[in-house]
């Protein structure tokens, strides 16, 4: 860990002060590193400038979900749909902002046009992973709601437990088949075997 952390810095010097043609990609090396403070204020002054660029939207609403400035991420990308249009991954940022916001239908709106812009794109299937994983519907009321999802295996099993349970194993099956080596894909596989109770599994998708 210390040696990855190391690398990563070492990339983030070597990158220099970023341009505005190399911004995105001095961006991606500083968000790789875990650097969120860092990319903020360049791409926040460039988005002002230039609020229809959706490289620079997606990077700096990416920055703040990390940052848990979740109004922020609202804020860009919100303004950056009336400006430009959002790309799959854009959608699947705005799935996530909305529903940590509580947005059902906000959140499965976005969801929809990101698998409309392009169904097979893995930013997508991890969005709807993290919202599986974290996230349960209730119905309170009229009103569906987002609720944190701890799971009681030895309580009372909710339906809608099942179904996010179902849903976070099949999408974590889709980045199995593509992204079976990143970290993320470990993450969510040993979390999935966690909610269906194999912990042994579990611990051995940590490995």
């Amino acid at each position: 860990v210390g040696t990855r952390r190391k690398a990563l810095d070492t990339a983030v010097d070597k990158a220099g002060q970023p341009t505005t043609a190399t911004l995105a990609s001095w961006a991606d090396v500083a968000l790789r590193a875990g650097r969120f403070n860092l990319v903020v204020p360049a791409l926040r002054d460039e988005f002002e400038r230039n609020p229809g660029k959706s490289d620079i939207a997606n990077r700096l609403a990416y920055a703040y979900l990390r940052l848990g400035r979740i109004t922020d991420a609202n804020t860009v990308m919100t303004n950056f749909a009336k400006r430009g249009t959002p790309d799959a991954y854009g959608f699947a940022v705005m799935a996530i902002v909305k529903a940590e916001l509580g947005d059902v239908t906000g959140s499965d709106d976005a969801i929809k046009e990101a698998l409309l812009a392009d169904p097979d794109d893995q930013s997508v299937i991890a969005a709807q992973a993290y919202i599986a994983l974290k996230f349960v519907r209730y119905r309170l009321g009229n009103q569906l709601s987002f609720n944190l999802n701890y799971d009681d295996l030895a309580g009372k099993d909710l339906p809608a437990k099942q179904e996010s349970r179902a849903t976070l194993v099949k999408l974590v099956g889709q980045l199995q088949q593509t992204q079976a080596a990143r970290t993320e894909t470990l993450y969510y596989r040993q979390a999935a075997f966690d909610k269906l109770g194999e912990l042994s599994s579990a611990q051995k998708a940590d490995r």
